[in-house]
């Protein structure tokens, strides 16, 4: 066994490791006033919102007084008060309208859903942080190629994917349950390319932790 007794980690790893610390603190707060919120909302005494974009055709009226037409194929076809000659420079490309939606009282199902999805969410932030805080842990102890480092970034790396998951499975379902006269698509979430990237990149560095761990451990056997 090593005497790590010594060892004094890097200023950055300690600044790190406390604001880890700080953000745990910050987190269960945060649990708390969500817990609260979502007690509220599935009591239909809340306001609960999401976002979305309109489906065309449609016409937006800008703050100041211009107002554009889109077509179903989502170009637009009409302006008006707009200056001659400024009507192609407005805008270019496929026009998009994002708008949020109140999830209306009675709507029990949506809100079910809504909460179900901040419950996910929450529950993925603390897998993640005490993962990571795990690993800046045993770096501090001087032993940031411990055995369970690579379990812990994979715990990290599902908590990312779980909320992706679950993001894109409320859109889903929200698509088909808020009730609307206008037709829309929800856009709340975290998207796809980025979160997937992240997760798939802690998961690339957890067995590169794997593999420097049993490299130490090689090590010490064969000293």
């Amino acid at each position: 066994m090593n005497d790590t007794t010594d060892y004094t980690p890097s200023r950055t790893i300690r600044t790190l490791n406390s604001i880890l610390r700080l953000a745990r603190l910050l987190l269960l707060i945060g649990t708390i006033w969500a817990i609260g919120l979502l007690v509220v909302a599935l009591g239909s005494d809340g306001d609960v919102t999401t976002t979305a974009i309109l489906d065309a055709p449609f016409t937006a009226e800008l703050s100041d007084g211009r107002y554009v037409g889109v077509d179903e194929s989502g170009s637009i076809r009409t302006y008006g008060n707009f200056d001659i000659g400024d009507e192609d420079d407005f805008f270019s490309g496929e026009a998009q309208l994002h708008a949020t939606f109140n999830i209306a009282d009675e709507d029990v199902d949506s809100r079910i859903v809504v909460a179900l999805s901040v419950t996910i969410w929450i529950a993925a932030a603390w897998v993640g942080l005490i993962a990571l805080q795990g690993v800046f842990e045993s770096a501090v102890q001087g032993e940031p190629f411990s055995r369970d480092n690579p379990r812990r970034l994979r715990r990290l790396a599902g908590a990312i994917f779980a909320v992706v998951i679950a993001s894109e499975l409320a859109k889903m379902i929200l698509d088909r349950t808020i009730e609307s006269e206008l037709p829309f698509r929800i856009t709340a979430g975290t998207g796809l390319g980025f979160p997937i990237a992240l997760g798939l990149l802690v998961l690339v560095l957890s067995q590169l932790f794997s593999e420097a761990a049993r490299l130490r451990e090689f090590e010490r056997e064969t000293i």
